[in-house]
């Protein structure tokens, strides 16, 4: 592993891009990993922990690549992120506190201020954020998706599905002519980019309901060329052993994905519950194993009712 992070990130990476009137430019890329390098959260792991077992006496914490949480008392927390701030770019790591936000329970917002007053850390505060002068926003993105008020998480997962909706339309477009080549865009790229937002947000199968509607009234009359009944939809929407198309609905998938990645997850949610230093790759790996077998045994059921 060492040897193959050294040989792919020892000169610097070559990005090109595109620009007006056909012109390209190149950019020589010498901070991070590459988007979509399949090391890159190994090197991640491998590069950080020195800097997450220095910070794990301080409170706890986890880490998803180069984005840290910390959860415990504020004066621990504060103690934790200026110990990281500190120590930081000594391990390669460059701390930018006007990124940070500190989620406070109304109860304790003054405490929350007065411990991170001066460190340019936003506040969050019963789902808004202060930022020194009002309370001017109700949530904040986290790791793709949403924490906050209700009616914020909402709004969040609403302008996501209209965006996806918009895809599907282009992509119908596409089918018109290519009705292979849009097929193919929708299964193996855009039918996955609501699968992480399901997995991280419970309850948002109803706000699916539009871009079920999109792929039901317009991706797949393109692809079929006719309409299709509802026994039709449900069949298109199982797997290809199942003979269906795989054009799964999301207002069905998005709520069994959240609930099998609480399952998959599980064993790392306890380890980090319990902020264990050290563990066993097998034993959780043979446990993953397990539950995605018991998984797969279900989805095999359900494909087999329809």
């Amino acid at each position: 592993m060492k040897y193959a992070l050294i040989n792919m990130y020892r000169a610097p990476s070559r990005i090109f891009m595109n620009g007006k009137n056909s012109t390209h430019f190149e950019l020589a890329s010498e901070e991070g990993t590459t988007q979509g390098c399949p090391l890159g959260m190994a090197m991640y792991a491998l590069a950080l922990a020195p800097l997450v077992k220095h910070l794990q006496p301080f409170c706890n914490q986890v880490w998803y690549a180069d984005d840290a949480t910390g959860c415990d008392k504020f004066k621990k927390l504060r103690e934790w992120f200026d110990e990281l701030v500190k120590v930081g770019p000594k391990y390669g790591y460059y701390p930018k506190p006007s990124k940070c936000i500190l989620l406070s329970k109304p109860e304790r917002a003054e405490e929350a201020r007065r411990l991170f007053k001066g460190t340019d850390v936003d506040v969050l505060i019963n789902g808004c954020k202060d930022s020194g002068v009002e309370l001017n926003c109700e949530g904040t993105r986290h790791l793709g998706a949403a924490v906050g008020t209700e009616d914020f998480k909402t709004r969040f997962v609403k302008t996501k599905v209209t965006n996806w909706v918009q895809a599907v339309e282009k992509l119908a477009v596409v089918a018109q002519s290519q009705p292979h080549a849009a097929f193919a865009s929708f299964t193996h790229c855009l039918q996955s980019q609501w699968t992480f937002l399901a997995r991280s947000m419970p309850r948002t199968s109803p706000l699916f309901q539009p871009l079920e509607d999109a792929i039901r009234k317009v991706l797949i009359p393109a692809l079929l060329r006719r309409d299709v009944t509802d026994l039709e939809r449900d069949i298109l929407g199982l797997p290809a052993r199942f003979g269906g198309l795989g054009l799964y609905k999301p207002t069905e998938e998005c709520q069994l994905a959240h609930d099998n990645s609480l399952l998959i997850s599980l064993p790392l949610v306890r380890l980090i519950s319990r902020q264990e230093a050290e563990l066993d790759p097998k034993a959780i790996m043979d446990e993953t194993k397990a539950i995605r077998r018991q998984i797969d045994a279900e989805s095999e059921k359900r494909g087999a009712l329809c």
